[in-house]
Formats: C-alpha cells, sequence, structure tokens
C-alpha cells in the first residue's frame, strides 16, 4: 500500500491526484486486468472480510449470490472464469453479523430504505431515464411483516433451484406497538415439509414472541434463524433504544430466539450485502460512471443492463438492493476488484 509522504504535501497534494487517477482507472479499466482477474480478486476480499468480521461459516464464491449464469447473447465459453462457480454459502449467525456491520453505512441502509428510484442510463447518444421498482413477490411476500414492523433495514434472496428453493433474509425490525428494535436473519427456514414458506411470515412469528405478543415460540423443521435485540453500534439507525441487558458477557449481541443459528444454507441474494459493504469502503465516490460490459451481464434479476451502458455507480447500488440485480454486483465486482489489484501492485507508487 502506497505510503503518505512529506513531499506528497510539499509539491501540491501529488498523492491525492495519483489516488482519484487510480480509481478512475479502475471504473474505467486501462489497465491489462481482465474481468474474471478483477471479480476473482473481489471474491477473495469477500472471504477475507468475512473472516474479519467473525463469520466462520461462510464462503463467498461470487458476488451475486446466486451460481452465475451467462445472459441471453453472452457466450458463456468466452468467460469460463466466471460462469462456473458454485452458489456461496453462510450460516444465519455469520449473516447477522454481516448485517450489523453494514448499517454503518448510511449508503446501504438508504438503499434498503427505497421502494423505487430514477435511474439515467446511457445508451449510445441517448440517454434513458428508467424507474427501478422492488419487485411484485418482495411486496407481497414482505407485507405481512411491514403491517407489525417498520423494516429499517431488508435485503432478502432466493436460491430459486430446485429441489432447494431456498429462502432468506436480514431485517432489522421496529415493533410497532412496543417500539423495540430486533436485528433477525432467517437462512432457509421450513415449519413442514415445503421449502418455499415466506420468509417474511417465518420472521414475524420470532418477532412477535420476542417482542412479547405471543406467549408460545415457533417451531421450525429446517434451516436456521436467529434474532437479538439491535445493537447500540448502529449509527445509522437513528431510533431510541434500551439497551439494558442487551449484550452477553463476551460482549457478542444477546440472542433472544434462535433455531440452529449455525445451520449453513444459501444465502442468495444476501451476499450482495457483503459486495455493497465493499463497494463503500473501497470506492469514495459513488457518482463515478462506469461502463456496463458483456461479461458483466447477469440473469435473471434486475433491470436488462446492455453493453456498453454507462451508470453511476451509486444507482448501481440502489439497484443491488431494490430489484437485487445480478447485473449490478458483478459491475460492482470487476470496479472495484480492478481497485484492489491496483493497490495489490501498488501502480500509485
Amino acid at each position: 500500500m502506497y505510503i503518505l509522504q512529506a513531499t506528497d504535501i510539499d509539491n501540491g497534494g501529488e498523492f491525492f491526484r495519483k489516488l482519484n487517477a487510480n480509481f478512475a482507472e479502475a471504473a474505467n479499466p486501462q489497465s491489462s486486468h481482465t474481468d474474471a482477474e478483477c471479480r476473482t480478486r473481489f471474491v477473495q476480499e469477500m472471504n477475507k472480510k468475512a473472516v474479519m468480521l467473525g463469520m466462520s461459516n461462510t464462503t463467498y464464491r461470487e458476488p451475486a449470490g446466486d451460481q452465475p449464469q451467462p445472459a441471453s447473447g453472452v457466450d458463456a465459453s468466452l468467460y469460463p472464469q466466471l460462469f462456473t462457480s458454485d452458489a456461496n454459502t453462510m450460516s444465519a449467525y455469520d449473516a447477522l453479523r454481516c448485517m450489523l456491520y453494514a448499517v454503518q453505512f448510511p449508503s446501504i441502509v438508504c438503499a434498503t430504505n427505497i421502494s423505487s428510484f430514477t435511474m439515467p442510463v446511457k445508451r449510445g447518444s441517448s440517454t434513458l431515464s428508467e424507474t427501478i421498482t422492488h419487485s411484485s413477490s418482495f411486496t407481497t411476500q414482505s407485507a405481512i411483516l411491514a403491517a407489525a414492523y417498520d423494516m429499517l433495514f431488508v435485503k432478502g434472496g432466493t436460491y430459486a433451484q430446485n429441489p432447494l428453493n431456498a429462502l432468506s433474509t436480514m431485517v432489522v425490525a421496529r415493533s410497532k406497538s412496543t417500539g423495540k428494535v430486533y436485528a433477525i436473519v432467517d437462512m432457509n427456514t421450513t415449519t413442514g415439509t415445503s421449502a418455499s414458506d415466506n420468509k417474511y411470515a417465518q420472521c414475524k412469528k420470532v418477532l412477535d414472541y420476542v417482542d412479547g405478543q405471543t406467549g408460545t415460540a415457533p417451531t421450525f423443521s429446517r434451516g436456521g434463524i436467529v434474532c437479538i435485540s439491535m445493537p447500540q453500534f448502529s449509527p445509522t439507525l437513528w431510533n431510541n433504544f434500551d439497551w439494558a441487558n442487551r449484550v452477553g458477557g463476551d460482549g457478542d449481541p444477546l440472542i433472544l430466539f434462535s433455531y440452529y443459528k449455525d445451520y449453513v444454507g444459501y444465502p442468495c441474494s444476501m451476499s450482495k450485502i457483503m459486495t455493497a459493504i465493499l463497494l463503500c469502503e473501497n470506492f469514495v465516490n459513488l457518482n463515478t460512471m462506469v461502463t456496463i460490459h458483456e461479461a458483466d451481464r447477469q440473469p435473471p434479476s434486475g433491470y436488462d443492463f446492455k453493453a456498453g451502458d454507462i451508470v453511476r455507480l451509486g444507482d448501481l447500488l440502489k439497484c443491488l438492493m431494490v430489484q437485487s440485480s445480478n447485473t449490478s454486483a458483478h459491475v460492482i465486482a470487476r470496479v472495484v476488484g480492478g481497485i484492489l489489484l491496483d493497490r495489490d501492485a501498488n501502480v500509485m507508487e
């Protein structure tokens, strides 16, 4: 890593000129890094960050959460390293740790709290104005939870491949009845034999129990779920909390309810929270415009970007949360991966 020298200040900020040039090159690469190399470096950083956060039962293999597939018109044989990964795996408790870390970033919290936004997309000589909204399935499924709890932070995922059809979600929720705030993660739970139980309904059962609205603890037959009282270190969630007796003796959050919290399942698009974290930690300007590459394009979720489209990084972050865009995750991985590779090579020297 480049070390700031006294001469960098004396000569009028040469360090910062190099820094900005480095970011600009990573956003619109002029270097020899391939898309696959950038993505591979990004996934390495995802796993490194997971270890740093104590996520001991997590393996990231790609930045979007699903087993990557080429979009229509993309020749997968041209990008063999991009379309051969297995799905990511993670425990419910690890996902909770990831979410608790993510809430310190205002841009991530805000992105999870919008239901729609307008995104300019430069395509050739034209600029399109696209309205990006939540999917109808999210709106329908989450309604049961939203009726009783304010969802201050939410990200779900669906692994739509038989026989699992695994569903997952992470939520920071404030009870409309008591005003208490909870963090909860559901990793692929079911209450019977169905693999497609509504994940938000599952969370509501647990939240109703810990919030004192029901006296019977819910039961599950598969998966893992864990709920805590929202810890104190959440600067971007602006509520008044009751912190008494909310932290265990080892410094970890006091668990109010859990069912196989270390169950390792498929986080699916919850993986995108780590993708967003690395974007916010490694890129200083979300107004930077980036170009979509053919190999970035991923089905099935999100806006149908075309190769050559130019879009703002901050809008890709919103697409990541509002529509769970797989393409956005791959663009972010390529851009940030390029920064990390340049940093590894000390290109600022």
